[in-house]
């Protein structure tokens, strides 16, 4: 059996990330990580590749539109029969999506602050968020090359 896959965008602007807290069913049926806070994402389509498919999700869900190739790949993980590919995408304020039914409301949280998260929030978000933290720290202290 073919594993299915799911795509997410974490929008980030500086420190603070975007998440939705999803709906706990859908059309009568409960959800997976249903009143979870999370990133805006879903299932990969027919010939659709995953950074694709997390750019339609995002606008679809929030109404924020980016280009695909825009995105910057975070990680992937594999639970049972489900591959989820994280990505981010970096804005410069923070931006006030307009929510379909998928969530029930959104909001704009410290990346630093998740592991402390009174709410429900999958641990695999946080890792996402904690990995993208280490390699854009990386990044910053990473030295920079000068050219003559």
């Amino acid at each position: 059996m073919p594993i299915k896959k799911a795509a997410a965008v974490a929008l980030i602007c500086g420190d603070i990330v975007l998440l939705g807290k999803r709906c706990k069913e859908w059309e009568g049926i409960p959800i997976n990580y249903g009143g979870y806070w999370s990133f805006f994402g879903g299932s990969v389509e027919e010939g659709e590749s995953p950074a694709l498919c997390a750019a339609r999700e995002l606008l679809e869900e929030t109404e924020i539109k980016v280009e695909a190739h825009n995105l910057k790949y975070i990680s992937s993980f594999i639970e049972d029969d489900l591959e989820f590919i994280a990505y981010s995408y970096d804005v410069e304020e923070a931006i006030l999506p307009t929510l379909n039914k998928e969530h029930t409301e959104y909001g704009w949280f410290k990346l630093n602050s998740l592991r402390n998260f009174i709410e429900k929030i999958d641990p695999k978000i946080i890792e996402c968020v904690e990995l993208y933290r280490r390699k854009a720290d990386n990044k910053e202290a990473s030295p920079s090359k000068k050219t003559k």
